[in-house]
Order: structure tokens, then C-alpha cells, then sequence
């Protein structure tokens, strides 16, 4: 496959110490080991406020790694049965550039119970931006961590086959001949 594909990951927590963090490095690692071309952006290096709102910084680098992405991995944690707001914020200001991209999501959450909101999140791009969602969402408790990261093999697994598929799917989707 090509190697000029590029995957973007985005870890959406803006906490320090934080479990969608993990699964996103576990992803970029992943990927990584496998000589994909891949960009790690932390929306805690940037300053995302709602769209339409005054003093967000960094929106212009950010923009061209959207840009320049063929797939992209969201891990973000959810709260209420549903995205986090610096999430939200980006989709907002961001959504046009996800317009027939390929897209993955990954999600941290303390129970099982919100385990639905993968769905949400893909309908809202879907339909909202045309974004091509790859339905193998990763969802993970904190059962699923120890110390030193990921710890349970299979949402170690998920994860590989997640970020794998998002590259597999950008490559084939770039393939696709215009009007195909």
C-alpha cells in the first residue's frame, strides 16, 4: 500500500494524566510499528472554544493537519453518554476539513454503560460531513488499564484493528477514481 497515506490521531482529553490518551499513543504506536505515515495532535496543546467564540489558538496549524490527513482516529473521553467538549469544540470549527474522510473512534469512559456513544459521534459526522466512520469503534473502562497503559489484550487488539482498517479504508477511499 502507499506510503503517502497520512493518519491523523487526535487525543481529544484536554487532562494530564488521562486513559483516551493511552489508547491513542497505543494507536500512534501501532501504527508507527507498522511504517504508516502518522501525526499525534493533543487538543490540550491548542486553545479550542466553541465555534463562533473569541480566543482560540492554534486553529490554523490544526486546520492543516486536517487537511492533510487521508484518515483520522479520534480518542476522546465520554462524558453524560456523550463526546467531550474540546471534542465537540473541534468538530465545529474542523468539520468541513473531515468532509469523505476516513474516520475512527476510539473512547475511554468509568463504566459500561456509555458504550453507545460511538454511534452518536458517527451519525454526527456521517451525516453532518459526509465522513466515511468505520464501524469498529474501541470503547474502554478503566479495567482495560494498568500503570503502564493499555493493558487488556483485546482492546489492545481492537485498537491495532481499528487503526489499521482507518488506514486500509483511507488507502482504498483515495484509490476510488473521482465520480466512481
Amino acid at each position: 500500500m502507499s506510503e503517502s497515506i497520512q493518519i491523523l490521531v487526535v487525543s481529544a482529553s484536554l487532562a494530564e494524566e488521562s486513559r483516551s490518551k493511552q489508547l491513542s499513543q497505543h494507536a500512534v504506536d501501532h501504527l508507527k510499528g507498522r511504517s504508516i505515515q502518522v501525526r499525534h495532535e493533543s487538543l490540550q496543546a491548542y486553545t479550542i472554544l466553541p465555534y463562533g467564540m473569541d480566543g482560540s489558538e492554534g486553529l490554523d496549524e490544526l486546520r492543516a493537519a486536517f487537511d492533510e490527513a487521508d484518515g483520522i482516529i479520534f480518542s476522546f473521553p465520554v462524558y453524560n453518554y456523550n463526546m467531550n467538549a474540546s471534542l465537540k469544540a473541534t468538530i465545529e470549527h474542523f468539520g468541513f476539513s473531515l468532509r469523505d474522510k476516513v474516520i475512527g473512534l476510539i473512547m475511554s469512559a468509568g463504566g459500561q454503560a456509555s458504550y453507545m456513544t460511538g454511534q452518536v459521534v458517527a451519525s454526527g459526522l456521517s451525516l453532518d460531513f459526509r465522513s466515511w466512520v468505520v464501524p469498529r469503534f474501541v470503547y474502554a473502562t478503566r479495567e482495560a488499564f494498568d500503570d503502564n497503559g493499555v493493558s487488556d489484550p483485546e482492546v489492545a487488539g481492537r485498537i491495532d484493528d481499528l487503526a489499521w482498517t482507518v488506514y486500509e479504508k483511507a488507502w482504498q477511499h483515495r484509490q476510488t477514481p473521482p465520480g466512481a
